[in-house]
């Protein structure tokens, strides 16, 4: 009898971990996504008409631009209103693009580029909120990706933060902390079901 109970102790643990999802952690390749140290890490074109800035609001820092003009998107580097900052990526891999952006109207448009490429391109949207936006399936072409925003807003300003690029996650070799957690939980639970099956 003790033995039965040991092999359905041993079968329980087993599925126990086999269970638990091991997940890969995805880490932010943005540094200072949201300009709490204002534009580290970022460089813009301060010679753009109102250009890029950055703007505090209580708790909450975002980078802000005025510029007026279809110049602003297309127009020469020296007249666009752009934001960016190289990323290190692996060539082949697969990212994840996400940004919280709000505008005051229209005439506006925010262009988003990564590794020279148009990923997004919202236009004449109107009044908008701070909203989160998302883009998945950016793949890198080489070990250094640029991110790059170029700003257009008429009659105010636009808002921008809180940027993320993430790598699509997979299965990982190694468990992450709360997986460790919740697997050594069911293993002390098990075993005080072992010891008490004993006992009795």
């Amino acid at each position: 009898m003790i033995h039965l109970s040991r092999f359905r102790l041993v079968l329980s643990f087993f599925a126990l971990v086999l269970a638990v999802p091991v997940c890969a952690h995805a880490d932010n390749l943005v540094l200072n996504g949201n300009f709490q140290s204002g534009f580290s890490n970022w460089t813009i074109n301060a010679a753009a008409d109102d250009p890029w800035a950055v703007i505090t609001s209580g708790a909450l820092r975002y980078a802000s631009d005025g510029c007026t003009g279809q110049q602003c998107i297309t127009g020469s580097p020296s007249e666009q209103s752009y934001l960016f900052q190289d990323l290190a990526t692996v060539a082949g891999d697969t990212y994840t693009l996400s940004f919280e952006f709000g505008t005051s109207g229209n005439p506006m448009e925010l262009q988003v580029l990564f590794g020279g490429a148009v990923v997004e391109d919202l236009l004449n949207i109107g009044v908008s909120a701070l909203t989160t936006y998302t883009i998945p399936g950016l793949t890198a072409t080489s070990s250094n990706t640029e991110l790059r925003f170029l700003g257009r807003q008429d009659p105010g300003f636009n808002q921008l933060t809180d940027i993320t690029v993430s790598t699509s996650a997979g299965p990982s070799p190694i468990p992450e902390p709360e997986t460790i957690g919740m697997v050594g939980t069911g293993i002390l639970g098990l075993l005080g079901v072992a010891k008490r099956k004993l006992l009795s």
